[in-house]
């Protein structure tokens, strides 16, 4: 009898202690996340004929929880920056990802994006095309612009080439007004040119005309 009083004591006992250390992690962790800064997402949206001439579509950049719940504010860059890791890869596992109709495009470990923007129908294929430039939530300012198009209603990598994030200091990390990424995607004389940060010769900063396959419908 006194031998079965004893083990309920002392599970009873341990019991407690769990509670105890469970609910001090979670405070820890609810201080760790309310210390955060946080700022409500600014939208970060293309327009353009992605699908056909006659059709106006809106590409838009998104948050997301595992759930599929909608995220509308996110760490500031007043944070610092392992913080802002910690929030988005650790604490929340937020999603980014662009949607259209039966094909999302996804962005893993993404902050926002350094641009994104319609360069037009540069494959003369019927349907625009569009660039972009993830802010990516890692310690490297060496990066890479990635064209899309969608083909058969599928979002399809055209074309990937390096860049230094330098391009993007000038500029809010916020802006979707882009027309061009100085010195690594340009227009000229209604010509796309592009440069490739990691090219053999970084001191020769000469621009190649921007070739780009059609989509096999």
């Amino acid at each position: 009898m006194k031998s079965n009083s004893l083990k309920i004591i002392v599970i009873f006992f341990l019991a407690l202690m769990k509670c105890d250390w469970n609910s001090g992690i979670a405070m820890q962790m609810s201080d760790s996340i309310q210390s955060i800064i946080l700022q409500n997402v600014q939208t970060q949206y293309i327009v353009g004929h992605f699908t056909d001439k006659e059709t106006s579509d809106t590409l838009r950049f998104q948050y997301s929880t595992d759930e599929g719940v909608e995220i509308k504010r996110i760490p500031s860059m007043e944070n610092d920056w392992d913080s802002v890791i910690k929030w988005f890869c650790q604490d929340y596992q937020i999603n980014s990802f662009i949607a259209y109709d039966s094909d999302t495009l996804f962005f893993e470990s993404a902050y926002n994006l350094f641009c994104f923007f319609n360069i037009g129908d540069v494959n003369l294929d019927g349907v625009d095309e569009f660039a972009i430039v993830v802010n990516w939530l890692d310690y490297s300012n060496i990066n890479s612009c990635k064209i899309y198009s969608i083909c058969n209603h599928k979002f399809s990598l055209l074309k990937v080439f390096n860049i230094h994030e330098s391009a993007f200091m000038q500029r809010g990390t916020q802006d979707t007004s882009f027309t061009g990424i100085k010195d690594y995607l340009e227009k000229e004389d209604g010509v796309w040119i592009f440069h490739e940060y990691l090219s053999d010769n970084k001191e020769n900063k000469e621009m190649t005309v921007l070739q780009l396959e059609k989509c096999n419908k």
